[in-house]
């Protein structure tokens, strides 16, 4: 009796591990693994292994910006500022700045992700507020959007962070004016003190 139960686990046991092989569990470690630090002020953006905060980000013609693991190649000389290419869509990925934005102790990164689709001319720039979390850098907030479609732009020019908040100077292309804004850390996250008068939708994250 023990002989033929030995046999069947035997027979189970292979059967189990046939099926295994065939599933798509075999392929994960065709991927790189996210990349990792235990010292964030070092860490090099530009050459980065990361997962991408969204799914399907938006891009201004309508049509969407796959989100997925992007391993990034950092752009000559600057270790901060990389770039990939994925099917249909360029990324780009730059550091804009260091800064302990949820007065925590701890500084976090204020980084510019970009989705292009470059046959069609169109993109947007997400600006994110990262922080570390076991070693590895992890999306703490939304921030705001660059928009560039035919015929118009809705642009950030200048970011600046600082201890409990970010100001940022941001424009559209269809008036001569410069919005001033200012995001407020508070226990909901960064809140802006007003919208985008041009597009509030910018503000909203990315699905």
């Amino acid at each position: 009796m023990f002989r033929q139960r030995s046999r069947v686990i035997a027979l189970v046991a292979a059967v189990v591990g046939a099926l295994a092989a065939l599933t798509p569990s075999a392929a994960v470690g065709d991927q790189p693994p996210p990349s990792d630090t235990s010292t964030p002020s070092t860490f090099a953006w530009g050459a980065a292994v990361i997962d991408l905060p969204w799914t399907a980000a938006a891009l201004p013609d309508g049509a969407t910006c796959p989100g997925g693991r992007i391993a990034f190649t950092a752009n000559g000389g600057n270790p901060q500022s990389g770039a990939a290419t994925a099917g249909d869509h360029r990324y780009t990925i730059t550091l804009v700045e260091t800064v302990d934005v949820s007065a925590d102790d701890a500084r976090e990164a204020i980084v510019k992700l970009g989705c292009y689709d470059d046959a069609k001319g169109v993109s947007s720039e997400f600006y994110y507020l990262y922080y570390w979390h076991d070693d590895r850098p992890e999306v703490r907030d939304y921030i705001t959007a660059t928009r560039n479609f035919a015929g118009g732009r809705h642009l950030v020019k200048l970011v600046d962070g600082q201890l409990g908040s970010i100001s940022l100077k941001q424009t559209d292309s269809t008036e001569p004016r410069t919005y001033s804004r200012t995001f407020t850390w508070t226990a909901d996250g960064l809140v802006p003190d007003a919208p985008f008068a041009p597009f509030p939708a910018i503000d909203t994250a990315p699905a």
